[in-house]
């Protein structure tokens, strides 16, 4: 038979000394952007997005062979018509071969654009010079707005000219377009 083992006593471990556990470091207190640096900011999404949404302009008119006027949003303008003016501009500029990654190329074919805010809604058209005789920027741009129907809100900015529109349509306290 075997038998029973004899329990041995356990031996104390010695108890290790619980490390105080560091504080972390401070955190660095994020700095507010000034307002030129937001503004900055604002201007460089804009344009961005403007840029970007040229290219899916460019290739949606390239596969439908024959598109020459084009309507869409722009969200990062925020309502604002000189960031939207931007991102049109940034709209027209000429693809860059070489560039890493491909902005604009639209400028051949005719835009209106929109962004809107909760105060107002602003729209910039553009009409290439090759384009002028099949459609009025100006008349494009105003017979959408009348669409709207806030002739009162409509507030058109100068500088109008055959191939360019920039028309910004002002909120009215309890009016939502």
């Amino acid at each position: 038979k075997e038998q029973p083992k004899k329990e041995q006593p356990k031996k104390e471990q010695p108890k290790k000394e619980k490390k105080e556990k560091k504080a972390p470091p401070p955190k660095k207190e994020k700095k507010e952007p000034t307002a030129e640096e937001k503004r900055a900011k604002q201007v460089k999404d804009a344009k961005k997005e403007g840029g970007k949404k040229a290219v899916d302009i460019a290739g949606a008119a390239e596969m439908t062979l024959g598109m020459e006027f084009f309507c869409t949003t722009l969200e990062k303008s925020e309502g604002d018509i000189e960031l939207l003016q931007m991102a049109m501009d940034a709209m027209n500029v000429e693809v860059e071969p070489d560039a890493e990654e491909r902005k604009g190329g639209s400028g051949h074919i005719g835009k209106m654009i929109f962004s809107a805010s909760n105060d107002q809604l602003a729209v910039v058209a553009h009409v290439p010079k090759e384009l002028v005789e099949k459609i009025n920027c100006k008349e494009w741009v105003e017979s959408v707005v009348a669409f709207i129907n806030e002739p009162d809100a409509t507030e058109v900015l100068p500088g109008i000219c055959e191939t360019k529109g920039a028309f910004v349509v002002k909120g009215k306290p309890g009016i939502t377009f």
